[in-house]
């Protein structure tokens, strides 16, 4: 049993310039994942985007084009992602 631990820790040991970047790599990749999750996913950041956008528009900022084509995006996202919620709602209810 003890045998198996030194020859873990030598393994470990072994490949640590190979494991350290694959496991740096592994937690970059899973916080861009978060980060795109929180771009396209979370309503409050939909919300806050989309009054900045009419703000800046109301500033004249944003032109009237541009304002359409972005909000319908912005307002198209949180319609996906609440048809979404009720869709995994009604799975959980069952």
């Amino acid at each position: 049993m003890k045998g198996k631990e030194v020859e873990f820790s030598l393994l470990d040991l072994v490949f640590f310039p190979v494991t350290v970047p694959v496991k740096g790599f592994v937690f970059l990749l899973e916080q861009l994942r978060e980060i795109v999750d929180k771009e396209l996913y979370d309503e409050d950041e939909l919300r806050k985007r989309l009054l900045g956008l009419e703000m800046e528009y109301e500033l004249g900022n944003v032109g009237e084009e541009e304002y359409r084509q972005l909000r319908s995006k912005i307002v198209g996202r949180m319609k996906f992602i609440a048809e979404a919620r009720q869709e995994n709602e009604q799975k959980g209810g069952q």
